[in-house]
């Protein structure tokens, strides 16, 4: 593990999905992956992320609940929620518990890195490497 690279944590239940976000960040950030809320909450007291990256819908604990959760426990860690649902509802729901920002799927990569970079920067994390591997 790169202790220069930012930490990202992907979660979301479809395996293919978070192969591919961990396979086309590998450079750039230091990628653990999560495939439902539960186990995002275990994995963010494991690994410390800089920034979640996150689906709503998930089983066990769908993102919206993991969203509260997480912004409850660790308020500074920015949350970007990336969803098929495009209900204004679900958007307005996210933003108002504190997601950094809402994105619907499919994701153009490029732009999702820069989302990413900005999240850790506005964040104030502890990643100075933010925006100098990419």
């Amino acid at each position: 593990m790169d202790k220069n690279k930012p930490k990202l944590l992907v979660v979301d239940d479809e395996v293919e999905y978070c192969s591919l976000i961990q396979e086309y960040f590998q450079n750039t950030f230091t990628v653990s992956v999560a495939y439902n809320g539960e186990n995002a909450l275990r994995a963010i007291a494991k690994t410390q992320p800089d920034c979640i990256l996150m689906d709503l819908l998930m089983p066990h604990l769908n993102g919206l609940k993991a969203l509260q959760a997480i912004k409850s426990s660790t308020p500074k860690i920015p949350v970007i929620i990336i969803s098929a649902s495009g209900r204004l509802l679900d958007v307005k729901k996210c933003l108002d518990l504190g997601a950094f920002e809402y994105i619907l799927k499919p994701v153009n990569l490029d732009e999702l890195e820069i989302k990413i970079k900005s999240a850790i920067k506005d964040s104030g994390s502890s990643a100075e490497s933010v925006g100098k591997n990419g």
